[in-house]
């Protein structure tokens, strides 16, 4: 991990500023508007329970927010879809969820492109 750290971020500076890992946030971050959030959390990366206390955080002040943990699965799930395609089907039905809901505006286009670009990977 510290070899993408290094990378990531190479000023030692950075590592605790929460613009760079947002669990680092403080309170008032959470206090402001936020959109639905979905976080797909891969079991076994690193940064799994980060990402699921950033939802948990969400929750807390009162946003809308789901958190799926996919047991088992590398950081790079997304990039291997094809043997994972309950990522994408999850991804899929979030999308058409917010989007067909009226959550957010309708971008039909962008939504029916975006899902034909993940599932093409």
């Amino acid at each position: 991990m510290a070899s993408f750290r290094a990378n990531y971020l190479p000023d030692l500076r950075d590592y605790q500023a929460w613009a760079a890992s947002p669990g680092l946030a403080p309170d008032e971050f959470f206090r402001g508007p936020f959109p639905t959030t979905h976080i797909m959390a891969m079991g076994e990366d690193l940064l799994e329970p980060e990402a699921t206390e950033f939802g948990c955080r969400l929750r807390k002040f009162g946003h809308a927010v789901t958190v799926t943990r996919y047991v088992g699965l590398p950081h790079q799930a997304f990039s291997m879809s094809k043997l994972f395609p309950e990522i994408l089907e999850d991804l899929e039905a979030a999308l058409r969820h917010d989007f067909g809901a009226g959550v957010h505006p309708p971008p039909t286009a962008i939504v029916e492109a975006y899902i034909k670009t993940i599932r093409s990977v």
